[in-house]
């Protein structure tokens, strides 16, 4: 099955904006600790979607070290200036969104096939397959997600 230039180009997309969502933490958690600890920042990444498949959580001692790393979030990694308390992995997580993001690139390349071929028995059933696995995918999300 030959794919034209556009095909290409969507699949690339496609699979960069899953990659930038998967493989990196767009939305980190910063605060200031609980009051049983010295004073300090806290920091919590979670990467991963739909599922997250990672999470960490890192301290400082510097309790003005939250207003610099606000100051950059998202694009900033706190491990020059932080230690890492806690981190964990998910396998299940992981698989989740890799599941997701093959049907979503599988859905792209048949709704290529239709439009240049039209509709055909084959398509809609892959079409339709990757349409199950998404939904699943996503409903299963939170439950497989792992938290600190």
């Amino acid at each position: 099955m030959r794919q034209d230039g556009s095909t290409w180009v969507s699949l690339t997309v496609a699979g960069a904006v899953l990659l930038a969502a998967n493989l990196w933490c767009w939305q980190p958690g910063i605060g200031g600790g609980f009051p049983s600890r010295p004073a300090g920042t806290e920091v919590d990444l979670y990467y991963g979607w739909p599922a997250t498949y990672r999470a960490e959580w890192w301290r400082s001692d510097d309790p003005a070290l939250g207003m610099t790393l606000l100051g950059r979030a998202p694009f900033f990694h706190p491990a020059g200036t932080m230690d890492r308390q806690a981190g964990y992995t998910g396998v299940g997580a992981a698989v989740v969104d890799a599941s997701f993001g093959l049907a979503v690139l599988v859905a792209i390349w048949l709704a290529a096939d239709i439009r240049a071929r039209g509709w055909r028995r084959g398509t809609a059933i892959g079409l339709a397959l990757a349409a199950v696995v998404l939904v699943a995918t996503w409903m299963v999300a939170d439950r497989v997600s792992v938290h600190l």
